[in-house]
C-alpha cells in the first residue's frame, strides 16, 4: 500500500494497514508533515487522527495498578 510506504519513509513505527486505511506510531514526526507527505505522494487522505493514551492508561502502564476511586 502506498500509504504504508510513505509512513515508513517518514520514520513512523508500528505501521498497520488494511485495504482502506493505514496507521502508525508518530514518534517525533509532526502530524501536519505526515499529511502533507501523503498528499504529495498521491495518497487520498479522508481522515487523520492523533490518538494519545489517557492519564489512567499511562499510570497503569507505569505502575501496573489502576486508580482506586471507590474511597
Amino acid at each position: 500500500m502506498e500509504a504504508a510506504r510513505v509512513l515508513r519513509a517518514l520514520g513512523l513505527t508500528e505501521i498497520a494497514e488494511t485495504a482502506a486505511e493505514a496507521s502508525g506510531r508518530l514518534g517525533a514526526a509532526a502530524p501536519e508533515k505526515v499529511v502533507a507527505a501523503l498528499v504529495h505522494d498521491g495518497v487520498a487522505v479522508r481522515g487523520f487522527a492523533v490518538e494519545a493514551p489517557s492519564l489512567e492508561d499511562v499510570f497503569v502502564q507505569l505502575t501496573g495498578r489502576g486508580f482506586d476511586v471507590s474511597g
